[in-house]
């Protein structure tokens, strides 16, 4: 574990890692890993959706788990004033780096 960031804790997706690991590699190659993350960690989120709590949804999970690109990370909750769902088309990508901010320690911040 690294002493120079308190957020490298056992609990924290840099376990193992150190400051700047990932640092050195091209650009391009970053901004393609973090969109393979994203788009990972898109897919976990419906995935867990459709298979546990229907209570908060306003969207059928399977229709988004399957119909909708892991490019965007839309919001499940939120309706127009007529009631359907609205699909805030997010993108995942921003989302990633929104919850992950450790991504920009570890060197994939591009």
């Amino acid at each position: 574990m690294s002493e120079k960031f308190e957020h490298f804790t056992k609990f924290s997706i840099a376990d193992g890692l150190e400051p700047n690991e990932f640092y050195f590699l091209d650009d391009d190659i970053k901004q393609k890993l973090i969109k393979l993350m994203a788009r990972i960690s898109e897919k976990s989120y419906r995935r867990g959706l459709q298979h546990g709590s229907f209570g908060i949804a306003v969207v059928d999970p399977a229709h988004l788990r399957f119909n909708i690109s892991p490019e965007y990370s839309p919001l499940t909750d939120i309706v127009d004033k007529d009631g359907n769902w609205v699909n805030n088309k997010e993108s995942s990508i921003d989302r990633l780096k929104m919850e992950y901010g450790v991504l920009r320690d570890i060197g994939l911040d591009v």
